[in-house]
């Protein structure tokens, strides 16, 4: 059973200003015999911006959709991955050449190797992009640890409960959250980390922060 992947067409189609048509056919002449794959790359070779886009969406995008999903995620991510299949192939029709005896089948080798790369290469920035931000994370967090500082009962020991939910209440939400989910509700940083969907770095860092701000406050309200 062939699975097909309609949207996806749809909207990879539309981000670069056209939608497939399925089912149809590239013309080489108004009364011509319809064509495969590989003449529609072959045509993409001469005119990248011709009709030829749309058949290739037809032709090629179950495929490219199918390979992308599998290598790239079943999240946006594969549709990221799809378009810039798409777009590469469109991008690099002229250096296409057959292999084989069957045209279209070779054609169809050579889209599906551009997809698993694509989606690999996506893969990779977006692992190193992850990578850099739980570097920056861990740069911008304070060398204290948090949890060597006062813990907030004794932070707050003798404090009214009113004054410290007031002084919490002014922090800035960026700090106030870290600090009530760890030392009100008890949450471990790594749950703070992925609630927040930011690296367990920034958690300890906003935490700190946090922890300074509300000493702060609470000065005020004791003047």
């Amino acid at each position: 059973m062939t699975t097909t992947y309609p949207e996806a067409g749809s909207r990879i189609g539309s981000r670069v200003g056209s939608s497939p048509r399925h089912g149809s056919r590239v013309p080489s002449g108004r009364n011509a015999a319809p064509v495969g794959l590989a003449d529609v790359i072959a045509r993409l070779a001469v005119a990248p911006n011709s009709s030829a886009w749309e058949h290739l969406l037809t032709l090629a995008g179950n495929d490219v959709a199918r390979v992308t999903r599998q290598y790239a995620g079943r999240d946006n991510s594969f549709e990221d991955a799809m378009q810039e299949t798409l777009l590469q192939v469109r991008k690099d029709a002229h250096q296409f050449r057959v292999t084989g005896t069957d045209a279209d089948s070779s054609a169809r080798r050579w889209i599906i190797r551009i997809a698993v790369n694509t989606s690999l290469d996506l893969l990779r920035s977006r692992k190193r992009a992850a990578a850099r931000d739980r570097k920056a994370g861990q740069q911008q967090s304070d060398d204290r640890d948090p949890d060597s500082q006062p813990p907030l009962n004794a932070l707050v020991r003798g404090e009214a409960n009113d004054r410290l939910h007031s002084a919490l209440a002014a922090l800035p939400e960026a700090k106030r959250t870290p600090v009530e989910m760890r030392y009100i509700r008890g949450h471990g940083y790594e749950t703070i980390a992925a609630h927040l969907g930011v690296p367990e770095a920034t958690v300890r860092t906003r935490v700190n922060r946090g922890l300074m701000a509300l000493r702060e406050r609470l000065k005020r309200f004791a003047r």
